[in-house]
């Protein structure tokens, strides 16, 4: 598991999570897109992109679990709950 995380091994990090620490499958994913659309960028942002789905927009926010409803709140961003 600890191969999965591009982390130095010298350093024994509690809570890699904090700090946005994104796994390995993941950046190799993210760069197989890149590498896709700078071979054909037209065709990706003028034609792909524009049929990719996203779903419905959200209503409400997703249940969590053991989360109380009375004491949660919809922000558009981390930034923004004050």
């Amino acid at each position: 598991m600890r191969a999965e995380w591009p982390l130095d091994p010298q350093i024994t990090y509690l809570n890699h999570g904090t700090v946005g620490v994104t796994p390995l499958s993941v950046l190799a994913a993210q760069q197989q897109i890149r590498d896709e659309i700078e071979r054909q960028p037209s065709r990706f942002l003028l034609r792909e992109l524009t049929s990719i789905s996203v779903g419905p927009p959200r209503t409400e926010p997703p249940r969590l679990r053991h989360a109380a409803s009375e004491r949660g709140i919809a922000v558009a961003g981390a930034a923004s709950g004050r």
